[in-house]
């Protein structure tokens, strides 16, 4: 994380933003935050970002899809410009993991494992000495990104 100079958060629930956006103060960074173009569920918004302040620490762009998850080929060119460019993503929630696991890069992925086949697929892409059960948390990321 120390080596990352463009940082692009996926952000998940709106009722967690408040908690992204102390993240983001705290690792001190240039961020770029993304949120849904779209309602979607309890997804947040931009109007959700801003409200929270989350604009004055990161700059805010929508995916510009009202889609669970992000499904790349369905966002906007500019958020898929931004994801290109990133050299560090931190993606929030199960659905991005869906739609994201297969993605090369530097993804970090954080979020609660909500049914036993995303048990079995994080298993299965991670480790499977590695015990995980669903309602834990999970963070999955390339250990050099954790530098």
């Amino acid at each position: 994380m120390n080596a990352a100079k463009n940082i692009l958060f996926l952000g998940d629930n709106a009722g967690e933003i408040v908690f992204d956006r102390l993240l983001i103060e705290t690792i001190k960074k240039p961020a770029t935050y993304a949120v849904r173009g779209f309602p979607i569920i309890n997804d947040a918004l931009k109007k959700d970002a801003i409200d929270v302040g989350l604009d004055q620490v990161a700059t805010i762009i929508d995916n510009g899809a009202g889609y669970p998850g992000t499904v790349i080929e369905m966002c906007s060119d500019s958020f898929q410009s931004a994801f290109e460019k990133a050299d560090l993503i931190i993606s929030k929630g199960q659905g991005n993991f869906e739609t994201l696991c297969d993605t090369k890069g530097p993804i970090c992925m954080i979020f609660m494992v909500k049914c036993q086949q995303v048990v079995q697929h994080v298993q299965e892409l991670y480790s499977p000495a590695i015990p995980v059960k669903q309602g834990q948390f999970v963070l999955a990321c390339p250990s050099e990104h954790l530098k």
